[in-house]
């Protein structure tokens, strides 16, 4: 059994926002591949039996817009699988939030972007509210850069009260490229991605070593593009030799088929947030075609 401080669920590929380099290439996708509320509990049950994990780290796509949200943030605790459940959101449903889903909830990151029309102001002041009603709640802000300033006095402010916020700058990495790599490049961007040893997760029965090999494999399958072999990169974690498959996919040292057309984190080019208006989403910004 491995020992691992959290792994990520994906509840849901697609986003209620359009950012513009997003990681996991979110405006792209047309559906949601949506998890399976029970297959996704058997998951939870056969993952115990893998890894002794901490922290649930629940991202997308925006989690929030999964049906079963609440069940699939309550459930990894309930099966004594985790301690605590970790939810990264963009806060666009934040506000319509029943109590259930701040009592579930551990740890919440919120990621703040210009031109949304999101009104955060309210969402700091739920958030300040959720904050004092639940004190086993921990909040964690990362903001794009224009709106950095203006929500420093919210840190402040909330800090002299005793509670938890830590406000980051942040930008977008470009990760998705529409070109292949050399092997020798590609095995160059795996080596120095810190992504293959921190975010690894699970999707319906599969276990990945890096989301952008889920997010890839379900992006070309739409696009019927089978120019590449993501099978590689995932285990089905309910095979009986699952235990044998995981050790060799996490022990090695080549490049991951998803590597072939990205331009991996730590390498990757900072960009700037922008919100993408629908006739600018073009499927060729991101696939290799």
């Amino acid at each position: 059994m491995r020992e691992k401080t959290y792994l990520e669920i994906w509840p849901v590929l697609d986003c209620n926002l359009k950012c513009k380099n997003c990681s996991m290439a979110s405006p792209y996708f047309k559906s949601k591949h949506a998890i399976n509320l029970e297959q996704f509990k058997k998951d939870c049950d056969r993952m115990k039996d893998l890894f002794k994990l901490d922290v649930v780290r629940i991202s997308g796509g925006e989690p929030t817009t999964h049906p079963d949200i609440i069940e699939i943030m309550k459930y990894p605790k309930e099966c004594g699988l985790v301690y605590k459940t970790n939810l990264i959101t963009n806060c666009l449903n934040l506000l319509s939030q029943p109590d259930e889903f701040w009592e579930a909830l551990d740890i919440l990151n919120i990621s703040v972007y210009q031109n949304t029309n999101i009104n955060y102001d309210k969402v700091f002041k739920r958030i300040e509210e959720k904050l004092k009603q639940y004190p086993h709640l921990q909040c964690n802000d990362i903001t794009d850069p224009e709106v950095y300033n203006k929500f420093k006095g919210y840190e402040k402010d909330v800090k002299s009260k005793g509670m938890e916020v830590n406000i980051k700058q942040g930008s977008f990495k470009k990760m998705w490229a529409t070109e292949r790599w050399s092997d020798e490049k590609a095995n160059e961007i795996f080596s120095k991605c810190w992504m293959k040893d921190s975010t690894w997760g699970f999707h319906n029965g599969y276990f990945y070593r890096c989301p952008i090999s889920l997010m890839k494999d379900k992006l070309y399958e739409q696009e019927s593009c089978s120019r590449f072999d993501f099978d590689v990169d995932r285990v089905n974690i309910h095979d009986a030799d699952a235990e044998d498959q995981l050790t060799k996919l996490l022990e090695q040292t080549t490049a991951l088929e998803a590597c072939k057309t990205c331009y991996g984190f730590n390498t990757g080019v900072d960009e700037p947030h922008e919100q993408m208006i629908k006739n600018k989403i073009t499927i060729k910004d991101v696939l290799y075609a």
